[in-house]
């Protein structure tokens, strides 16, 4: 079983890796990519650390690492992904230290609970893109990992580990801020634990930990400063805490695939609660019971309950200090390997079961439904968070072809404009002229018009249709 378990960790893992690669080539440049792409590679690395506007596109890491890997390769929409494939290598490592840390090789389970954390097709496509929600939530996964190992072996580097690993998650996403203050917290808490008898190498880890902090806080007091000052927090939602983050989350899982077109998200809410229910009772259960509090610290199903716990009581403190509103889309991304951790942790429980059938019924229908669900909603042509520029690439070939040797103009509906303005702008629209981003407006005279279905009308005296694109979007061309 241990090398069974291996090599459909690692075979997964390839077919996984290669269609985020397919996926990273194949997909036109979306909407914010382009912003960060055209608007602070020009900056330099330090200007960008500090932030050069108010902006929270600016995503510091995944910046950082699309400039550098640019400067490298050339400007492209390959080149400005190449850290977020990358960082699905991270994803992954996470994964295999936290399944190896809570189950034996040889369990049944392990491959239930990979397919567990691979089984969000709105994750896996930011592994394809050239944002900062992968990348986060691959370093929120590691962390999490060395912080169970650090707890569960006492092992100090594994807590240090872990603080040096939310740091660049909450640095690839400012949202994941509250999740480096909970493992901050938790690591204080270890070393409580460790050196509660020994008061000097206490302190001197306390003030280690504080200083860090403070060390980073300062490195990001400035760009935090800006946004604030501007009310940038208010793209998040304000519906409450299950319609904002659970209901988002789940509806993003679900992906909009065949298999969950008449199921009710709410079906899927309620697990969700039912399994952090779960976790709590138990934590509960381990902290009352007098002869399982030596060890409650070393149990994964309390620490992964404490993990998840601790990031949602932050959030909730930085919505009541602050005024922010509640994490939502892809902004609660990260919380979604947190909850798989603490899912897991319940599921290897399952271990003890006296009826074999059980356990063994449980680890083949997880990773079935959920390789299914898998390959069921994989699109190769566009992604969930901006679907609308999956026709980029088509349009432009489409006027290529039918103009091949006369120059011609372009206009754009706004919510297109940014990835037709990539495309011209890095030398790929030869021949095509991409007049300025504005209203829907016939007197620009442009000779071809792309826009949603919705504004035929307001164009059609001037324009004619000639191709339809997916999502009922209209080339149109000047009468």
């Amino acid at each position: 079983m241990r090398i069974l378990n291996k090599v459909v960790f690692i075979l997964v893992f390839v077919i996984i890796f290669i269609s985020i690669i397919f996926k990273a080539f194949n997909i036109p440049i979306t909407h914010d990519e382009v912003s960060t792409a055209l608007n602070y590679f020009h900056f330099s690395i330090w200007e960008i650390m500090m932030y050069p506007d108010y902006v929270p596109n600016n995503h510091i890491l995944n910046t950082i690492f699309g400039k550098i890997f640019s400067g490298i390769f050339g400007l492209s929409t390959w080149s400005v992904r190449i850290h977020s494939i990358l960082s699905y290598i991270i994803f992954s490592y996470g994964i295999y230290r936290v399944i190896k840390t809570i189950f034996p090789s040889k369990s049944i389970f392990w491959i239930a609970a990979f397919s567990l954390f691979v089984s969000n097709p709105y994750l896996l496509d930011f592994f394809s893109l050239g944002r900062g929600y992968g990348m986060a939530s691959a370093f929120v996964t590691l962390s999490s990992s060395y912080l169970l190992t650090g707890f569960i072996h006492k092992e100090e580097s594994g807590i240090w580990k872990s603080v040096f690993f939310a740091i660049l998650a909450s640095y690839s996403n400012f949202t994941v801020l509250v999740f480096w203050a909970a493992i901050s917290i938790l690591s204080a808490v270890f070393f409580i634990i460790q050196y509660r008898e020994t008061f000097y190498e206490l302190v001197k880890r306390i003030l280690a930990l504080a200083i860090v902090s403070i060390l980073y806080l300062l490195l990001i007091l400035n760009p935090i400063l800006k946004m604030t000052s501007t009310d940038q927090f208010h793209y998040w939602s304000t519906s409450g805490f299950y319609e904002d983050t659970i209901m988002t989350s789940v509806k993003n899982w679900m992906y909009g695939d065949g298999i969950f077109s008449d199921v009710n998200p709410n079906y899927i809410g309620i697990i969700v609660i039912v399994i952090f229910g779960m976790g709590m009772l138990y934590t509960i259960y381990k902290f009352l019971y007098k002869n399982q509090r030596k060890t409650v610290f070393q149990n994964s199903v309390v620490l992964s309950f404490l993990i998840l716990f601790t990031t949602l009581v932050v959030s909730q403190i930085q919505i009541l200090v602050l005024h922010t509103p509640n994490l939502d889309g892809r902004i609660a991304l990260f919380l979604f390997p947190l909850f798989i951790i603490l899912t897991v942790s319940l599921l290897s429980r399952l271990e003890y079961l006296k009826y074999k059938w059980i356990t063994w019924s449980i680890a083949i229908i997880i990773p079935v439904f959920m390789f299914y669900h898998l390959i069921y909603s994989f699109n190769g042509k566009s992604v969930r968070e901006w679907w609308y520029d999956e026709n980029t690439y088509e349009v432009i070939d489409y006027i290529k072809e039918a103009n091949p040797d006369k120059p011609v103009t372009l206009k754009t509906y706004w919510i297109f404009y940014n990835s037709f303005d990539f495309y011209s702008k890095t030398g790929k629209m030869k021949g095509i002229q991409l007049l300025p981003n504005s209203d829907i407006d016939v007197n620009w005279g442009a000779d071809y018009y792309y826009i949603e279905d919705g504004q035929v009308d307001q164009i059609k005296s001037r324009y004619k249709k000639i191709k339809r694109f997916a999502y009922s979007r209209w080339l149109m061309k000047k009468r």
